[in-house]
């Protein structure tokens, strides 16, 4: 911003407002910049969170389970292995 003769009315401080941001954000009613967050969690989300990890928990064992052969199978394969000259693994 200049005047009519050219010369500058106002120069920008950045490292003043950065300072001057960060003041008003450290505030106590604005708290912006809190380290810190608080959350009032009620039962039912942390009831909500608690069943989800159960769920995935569940998925996993079951996709775990899920790729064991079969007894029958298992036998076949070990033996497969065996013929092969492999150590008996499946």
């Amino acid at each position: 911003m200049k005047d009519r003769d050219g010369n500058a009315l106002f120069t920008f401080n950045a490292a003043g407002a950065n300072q001057a941001l960060a003041l008003l954000g450290k505030h106590v009613e604005i708290r912006a910049f809190e380290d810190r967050v608080m959350h009032d969690l009620d039962e039912g989300v942390v009831e909500a969170l608690q069943a989800g990890r159960n769920r995935v928990r569940r998925r996993a064992i079951d996709a775990e389970f899920a790729e064991v052969p079969q007894d029958d199978q298992l036998a076949k394969r070990i033996e497969a292995g065996r013929k092969r000259g492999g150590h008996g693994t499946a």
